[in-house]
């Protein structure tokens, strides 16, 4: 449960970007007005007290990137700003947004269908047929038998590459 909160408080934080980036500026206001009335205190003037509170604070931008990088899952922030760009992006010209989730889907398609093809014809088929013999397979004799008639038998792998050029084998 200890390590669930923090996730929650993570993906919440998502949604309510806002709120929490004015949370945060009004907490390091704070912080660099404490500074500055304790330099005040010691007897800097307004200017001076101002500049040394925003000294010994540290950089406040490098601050806020600290806590925004610790508050959010930071590969999910930069993804839901990456796909509201594009949102922003296709919505001002339609006609290539539509062209490219067309041309995305038929080459994923295309893709799929191939791969499909070919893991059906040449994969499964083979691999069916080794499991059909080993299968069948009695005894030992019978098992070497069968390996070394498979398509996995070490003189079949070999023989595979014995056309190619001799550097490219060894």
């Amino acid at each position: 449960m200890m390590h669930l909160r923090p996730l929650l408080s993570k993906c919440r934080n998502l949604f309510r970007n806002d709120r929490v980036e004015a949370e945060l500026e009004r907490e390091i206001r704070a912080h660099l007005a404490l500074l500055e009335d304790d330099f005040l205190q010691i007897g800097m003037s307004a200017d001076e007290a101002h500049l040394a509170a925003r000294r010994a604070y540290g950089g406040v931008e490098q601050a806020k990137q600290m806590h925004r990088d610790e508050r959010s899952i930071l590969w999910l922030e930069q993804l839901r700003q990456d796909i509201r760009y594009a949102i922003r992006q296709f919505s001002k010209s339609p006609g290539f947004a539509i062209t490219v989730i067309l041309t995305m889907a038929l080459g994923i398609g295309a893709n799929t269908a191939i791969f499909t093809l070919v893991h059906t014809i040449l994969m499964r088929s083979r691999f069916i047929a080794l499991a059909i013999h080993i299968k069948t397979a009695a005894s030992p004799m019978d098992w070497k038998t069968t390996m070394e008639t498979s398509i996995f038998s070490p003189t079949r792998i070999t023989g595979m590459f014995a056309s190619l050029p001799r550097s490219l084998s060894s």
